[in-house]
């Protein structure tokens, strides 16, 4: 996975607070104890419910902020894991934003996969965000998370795509 120091940098050229993106990212890489579950290195990737349960965890820990970050960290580790299996860029880009819309659900990354190679980019950027409307479950407890969540996603889609090239690029150095 990328080094702290890439995590730092697109933290930075994302506005965000250093002190909060050092903490998410320990939190994230290193694991530990996150509200009574055990969660090891990476846990936000693999499932869209360890995505849902991380936005609602950052958030009340960390703010609006703490969201932005946790996906932000997420994207930059999903480049450095499709840059590993030799995907190319294109391929990365429309992954890393579908892993933000559809917060991580694996079946709708599927589902786009299937389509025309030219195709598969502007249909997941043509569809609806309402995979955030399951951040509005009484069960989190947290006023405003899908707002919150739904904002910092849009943004960091808006981010990814204005940046995406440099992105890439800072990642792929660290590979080399």
């Amino acid at each position: 996975m990328p080094s702290w120091k890439i995590h730092r940098l697109w933290s930075k050229r994302l506005s965000l607070s250093n002190e909060i993106s050092e903490e998410v990212d320990k939190v994230i890489d290193l694991g530990g104890e996150v509200e009574g579950l055990k969660v090891s290195h990476d846990w936000i990737k693999g499932s869209r419910w360890r995505f849902i349960t991380a936005t609602w965890f950052f958030y009340k820990r960390f703010g609006a902020e703490g969201v932005k970050v946790m996906m932000l960290h997420g994207v930059l580790d999903y480049m450095t894991s499709l840059l590993k299996v030799n995907y190319d860029d294109r391929e990365i880009l429309w992954r890393v934003i579908a892993w933000v819309k559809f917060t991580s659900a694996k079946h709708k990354i599927s589902e786009a996969s299937h389509l025309p190679k030219d195709e598969r980019l502007s249909w997941v950027l043509s569809q609806e965000w309402n995979y955030y409307d399951c951040f509005d479950l009484p069960s989190f407890n947290a006023p405003n998370l899908k707002e919150v969540a739904l904002k910092a996603a849009k943004e960091l889609v808006d981010f990814i795509v204005r940046n995406f090239n440099e992105m890439l690029a800072s990642v792929k150095t660290e590979l080399l």
